[in-house]
């Protein structure tokens, strides 16, 4: 079986290109004996007209333009046809909507989406109406074309069938695994070890978006804990700032550094408590990476949260929109019963090495290919 791989910003040969998502997809595909065939990245130019329509939206709008412009799906849909026909490939798949919009090809298609428009539109806006209007019926078109659309949360699986019309079983979920190389993740994690109760409690956050990822209300749950007699201290990785006492801002780390992989590797190695108060996350990576070293996530449930994080198992999950004394009455709970603490960091790990790292998710992505493969071929033969 033949696979296209369609790029479309990045080169998925680099593991530093973008977020990193493009490699560890195109990765599990080949270590997983899938023979795939890269389409370069193309996102086409600009047209001329789009860039001042761009810009007068910019100047007179607080929300969004649309984030894929119409030249740029047209250029993307036109290069992609091109290279369907030379390479009659048996699946394409893609983690971007603009080359196949207007794919015309009879091989199957596997799209992977973390989160919808209209999911993510309900919890943290970003567009006005008619760029929202026009990003859904993007996304409607490449559905269409879909045999399978891979995501990452029930969450994610509901917003698909309730306001898309998919059927179920045109979906595959499966947790947003860790993107650590493996070498970095140690075969097993000694509880209590690292993970002993001892003051100050040390949570880290990992995260650059300072209000989504909820960084303001880390800082406000850091201060109550010390408030409250915890005696407590935050890490903030990815984000420069200044510095307090019980707040440090560890900057951002270059992975492709191997001292600095380390560094950031040994910030979940050594922290109790990986702290998401997020306003809004579809399919965060962190909660995965954190689990790789037994490190519990305190986290709520909105977007895809409640599927990277599962409540009890591998962190705490709070309801939707929770206030920041809850976390910090949560985080108390758990370090006052050092047991209950110990057992969750040994779930966490469990969790991690069943599902939240990429030799498991990736056999459930060959495994999806080679099905829709299969069923394609069978169709034609029927």
């Amino acid at each position: 079986m033949r696979a296209l791989y369609v790029a479309y910003k990045h080169d998925p040969r680099d593991p530093m290109a973008g977020s990193g998502a493009d490699h560890y997809f195109f990765r599990a595909l080949t270590n997983n004996g899938i023979d795939v065939e890269i389409s370069e990245p193309s996102i086409g130019k600009l047209h001329f007209l789009e860039t001042g329509v761009r810009q007068l939206h910019r100047r007179f709008s607080s929300f969004r333009y649309a984030k894929y412009p119409i030249s740029r799906v047209l250029a993307a849909s036109r290069a992609l046809n091109r290279i369907v026909i030379e390479s009659k490939p048996d699946v394409i798949f893609s983690l971007y909507p603009p080359p196949l919009v207007f794919l015309r090809s009879a091989a199957p298609v596997i799209f992977r989406t973390d989160t919808t428009f209209i999911g993510q539109e309900r919890d943290w806006p970003l567009y006005d109406s008619l760029s929202l209007k026009y990003c859904v019926w993007l996304e409607r078109q490449v559905f269409d074309r879909c045999a399978i659309v891979i995501t990452h949360s029930t969450w994610s699986r509901s917003i698909l069938v309730d306001d898309y019309g998919l059927d179920l079983e045109r979906i595959v979920v499966f947790a947003n695994p860790a993107a650590l190389p493996p070498q970095t993740v140690p075969p097993s994690v000694a509880v209590p070890g690292a993970k002993r109760i001892e003051y100050p409690i040390r949570l880290l956050l990992v995260g650059r978006d300072y209000r989504r990822k909820g960084i303001d209300k880390a800082i406000e749950i850091t201060r109550m804990l010390n408030s409250a007699g915890v005696p407590s201290r935050l890490t903030v990785c990815g984000l420069s700032g200044n510095s307090t006492g019980n707040v440090e801002f560890a900057g951002q780390y270059d992975k492709s550094d191997p001292t600095q992989l380390k560094k950031y590797t040994d910030l979940y190695s050594s922290a109790h408590l990986l702290l998401h108060p997020a306003i809004f996350d579809a399919s965060p990576i962190v909660t995965s990476e954190a689990a790789a070293f037994g490190t519990p996530t305190i986290t709520n449930d909105v977007g895809g949260l409640g599927t990277s994080v599962k409540h009890g198992e591998s962190g705490i999950v709070l309801p939707k929109g929770s206030p920041v004394s809850a976390y910090v009455a949560a985080i108390q709970e758990l370090v006052g019963n050092p047991e209950r603490y110990y057992t969750l960091c040994r779930t966490t790990r469990l969790r991690y090495e069943r599902e939240l790292n990429w030799e498991s998710a990736g056999k459930v992505l060959a495994d999806t290919l080679r099905t829709v493969h299969e069923r394609h071929v069978a169709s034609k033969i029927d």
